[in-house]
């Protein structure tokens, strides 16, 4: 980051899941999303 320059931050609300039960799928479908999170890593 370069303190000359301004800083913008975009929060997203994507929803979430509705029961305990369905935690587990959402995170690993919202972490798997290559279109969504592009880490240099492999595919899970």
């Amino acid at each position: 980051m370069n303190p000359d320059k301004p800083t913008g931050l975009v929060l997203l609300n994507m929803g979430g899941p509705d029961s305990v039960e369905a935690v587990e799928p959402f995170l690993y479908r919202l972490f798997s999303d290559r279109e969504l999170i592009q880490l240099p890593l492999g595919a899970l």
